[in-house]
Formats: structure tokens, sequence, C-alpha cells
């Protein structure tokens, strides 16, 4: 069971790097400065349709206006990093690095990541505005003043703070 944990980690660590990577590609071919005034620094409510028929963005990343959450979203999750965290970190079994500070939503559920060495950076991205939502191929998460609530289409998902987290579904 462990090797499969692990394994579900690097994939997803790998799918976390990838949605940067395109999200930085995304924004170098955007609208002007990068964080400027009015919506240009915002998260999209939602994946848009582009013309021709095909789905919207298959990747998206964003940040809580506290900075303290970021997010990454794809078609095969959600992984969001907290730096700062006032809550006891759970324990993963067979993990003897870091947790609590990463979070992961597949088609698997829910589980917190081990994370070796200290919690990842995860570089700055647009902000998703409290209030707002970002959804990507069934994930959808909501931004508010008490943290970021993750889900998939199912209701499956967790709702992460820097007082507390708690699994939804």
């Amino acid at each position: 069971m462990s090797r499969t944990i692990r394994i579900w980690v690097v994939v997803d660590l790998v799918l976390v790097v990838i949605a940067l990577v395109l999200l930085a590609v995304w924004m170098s071919g955007g609208s002007g400065t990068p964080g400027g005034e009015g919506t240009g620094g915002t998260a999209s409510a939602s994946a848009e349709p582009t013309p021709g028929g095909s789905a919207g963005p298959k990747a998206q990343a964003f940040q809580l206006p506290s900075g303290n959450i970021r997010c990454a979203m794809s078609g095969d999750g959600v992984t969001c990093t907290i730096r700062n965290i006032a809550y006891d970190p759970p324990a993963v079994p067979g993990c003897n690095g870091e947790t609590g500070h990463v979070v992961a939503l597949n088609e698997d559920g829910f589980a917190f990541v081990c994370v070796d060495g200290s919690a990842p950076a995860v570089p700055e991205g647009p902000v998703l505005e409290y209030g707002s939502q970002a959804s990507v191929d069934g994930y959808t998460c909501r931004s508010a003043s008490d943290g970021v609530t993750c889900t998939r289409d199912d209701g499956t998902g967790f709702k992460l703070a820097r007082a507390k987290w708690q699994e939804v579904g």
C-alpha cells in the first residue's frame, strides 16, 4: 500500500509541475503586465469553451488573497499547498517526511501528501478572490475568507484553512 501512495504522490507532483508550467506559458502570452489593475490578476471562474468547440483550460493554478494557500488544478485532480498552519499535521502512514502542508484530491479521494524536506514552494499565481470559484474537468475550488473548499463533481473533497482542515463528502 505504501508503494501505491508514493506512486500517487509522485504522479501528483509531476501534474502540479506541468500545471505550473502551463500556467506560466499561459500567463506569458496574456494581456499586459501580470498582477495589474482590474481582473487581469484573478483566476477565471470556470473553464470557458474555446473557439472550435474544444474544452477550455485543462490546468489552472491560483492563490487565495491571503497568499497562504495556493492550488493547482487539472483533469487529474487538485493539489493545494498551505504555507502556515495552526493545526496539528495529520499522520500519513509510511511517511518519514513533512505532512500537513500539501493536500491532494483525485479520483481516489482526498489525502495529505508526504513531502520529503520542507513543504514545496508554490510560485505566485493569479488570485482567486473570496467568493469566487475555479473549475477544471469535474473539480471545483471555492475561495472564501475562511479558506478554500475543493470538491469533485460527486461532492468528495476537502476544506483547508490556516486553523483547520476538514474532509468533505
